[in-house]
């Protein structure tokens, strides 16, 4: 069951856009990895980004892009075992991608490695921020036969574009839907980035819609178990997860429990956090069993809590929570 809501919190508004991602490619958009979390160290990266049904993050070029979220001082790119980099750069505002809208204002950068790496080869990005730990990202370079693979089907896809058609922004969106289709993200970006550049703000919008998926504010698993502490009155067990937020803000809502069905509630937390007042409930949504997508508006800052519930006292079983910010 997907419903299109869109809510501001005291007003209703006009019905949400269809997703961002339609109209632009063909290909599934990016997805954040099963195993990541939400946003908490204000790191999140973007590309290489692991593929869905391998979990592994390919790139094709020997000069690949690096992207993340987060602020950083460093970057450093390691052959798997050595100490020694392959390749190093300090990260200035020039590497910043301006006129994008983050959640927090984060900055997101984007570098391309200068030096060549090896076919086949497996690498580490270290991205250091001051004294603290680096966040560490491993990425593999496909093989030769591979790599000519990509090449041969993309000389092919330009080829088949009509004379007519033929702009720098056509081949390059059709590149994009190339590399999305193959689940390199790295590649993608580059594209990406090329067509902002062609076309501005509105493919900047686009970005910042992406990255929100690939960095949701809220990216966790809950489980509802026989022992489950926290139920309703009627025994119906429930969690809540929270989020805050320092503008107005667009979000989509998106609940995958493929065995039970579930109620989705945005509450928003008291203002003053030692108030024993309930938080103030905002909107629900209900679901049968399967994925529920929803988009809210919120017009105000503050604390929130996403509350998942089990639709009965006896549903048992694990769901999947993405919030991911909309512009």
């Amino acid at each position: 069951m997907v419903l299109a809501l869109a809510l501001t919190w005291g007003a209703l508004t006009q019905p949400a856009q269809a997703s961002f991602w339609q109209g632009r490619f063909r290909s599934p958009p990016p997805r954040p990895p099963k195993d990541a979390t939400s946003r908490g160290d204000d790191f999140c990266a973007i590309a290489p980004l692991a593929t869905t049904d391998t979990g592994t993050n390919w790139v094709w070029s020997t000069q690949p892009t690096l992207v993340w979220q987060g602020v950083a001082t460093q970057v450093h790119v390691y052959s798997v075992g050595s100490r020694q980099p392959v390749w190093q750069q300090s990260i200035t505002a020039q590497q910043q991608i301006a006129n994008l809208d983050t959640v927090g204002k984060s900055p997101v950068y984007q570098v391309q490695v200068s030096e060549p790496l090896q076919p086949g080869a497996t690498y580490e990005m270290w991205v250091f921020y001051g004294d603290f730990s680096p966040n560490i990202v491993r990425f593999w370079v496909m093989d030769a036969p591979e790599r000519d693979r990509i090449a041969a089907e993309l000389q092919q896809l330009e080829a088949a574009i009509a004379p007519g058609d033929i702009t720098s922004e056509a081949v390059t969106t059709q590149r994009a839907n190339y590399f999305a289709g193959q689940q390199l993200w790295s590649e993608f970006w580059q594209e990406l980035r090329s067509l902002s550049a062609l076309s501005g703000r509105d493919w900047n919008q686009f970005q910042s819609n992406t990255i929100g998926s690939v960095c949701p504010l809220i990216n966790t698993a809950g489980f509802f178990s026989s022992s489950h502490s926290t139920t309703t009155a009627d025994g119906k067990p429930y969690r809540d997860h929270s989020f805050t937020l320092d503008q107005a803000q667009s979000l989509e809502i998106e609940v995958q429990n493929p065995s039970f069905g579930t109620q989705i509630s945005i509450l928003r937390s008291p203002t003053d956090p030692t108030s024993t007042e309930p938080a103030e409930l905002i909107q629900t949504w209900t679901s049968s069993e399967g994925k529920l997508t929803e988009a809210i508006t919120l017009s105000q800052p503050g604390n929130y809590l996403i509350r998942v519930q089990a639709a009965t006292a006896q549903d048992r079983g694990e769901y999947q929570l993405l919030l991911m910010p909309r512009w």
